[in-house]
């Protein structure tokens, strides 16, 4: 009878030790929508523009620079804009590829890549409309493809 009490004993005791070892991990990490804004936010400088023609020269110095609360501002570059100045947006279905830029307003459905060094930002969509900060609309229509590289 005795060793059964201790052999209990000795159960309870792995059991305890087990359970308080198998502590659940209370930080899951980021999430993937909080990574990708780790990846996407700072000041990006564009090293090609093209419009779905041509490449643009008039886009040398501009810069697009994105924020962690889903914001964003454009700076340099030329009174040409497929897309408003300044802005929010929102991921996608996507969240490693899709974005909507402007959503309550322009809302335009854009596909982004970073590269996997984090240093070149692709952002490509397809513009037809009126047009930002006074722009002719035959001037903005096209599919864009923008190329940034991170400051």
């Amino acid at each position: 009878m005795k060793n059964l009490t201790y052999l209990f004993s000795a159960v309870i005791l792995l059991v305890v030790l087990t359970t308080i070892g198998c502590k659940k991990d209370d930080d899951p990490g980021l999430s993937e929508e909080e990574q990708q804004l780790e990846a996407l936010a700072g000041t990006w400088v564009a090293t090609t523009v093209n419009d779905g023609v041509q490449d643009r020269q008039d886009y040398d110095g501009f810069t697009l620079t994105i924020n962690k609360e889903l914001t964003y501002s454009t700076a340099g570059g030329p009174n040409l804009l497929p897309m408003p100045e300044a802005g929010s947006f929102v991921f996608g279905t996507n969240v490693k590829s899709n974005i909507v830029i402007d959503p309550t307003d322009a809302n335009i459905p854009a596909t982004y890549s970073i590269a996997a060094d984090g240093a070149t930002l692709t952002l490509s969509f397809t513009y037809s409309g009126s047009g930002f900060a006074n722009t002719r609309t035959n001037s903005v229509n096209g599919s864009w493809t923008f190329t940034f590289a991170k400051q």
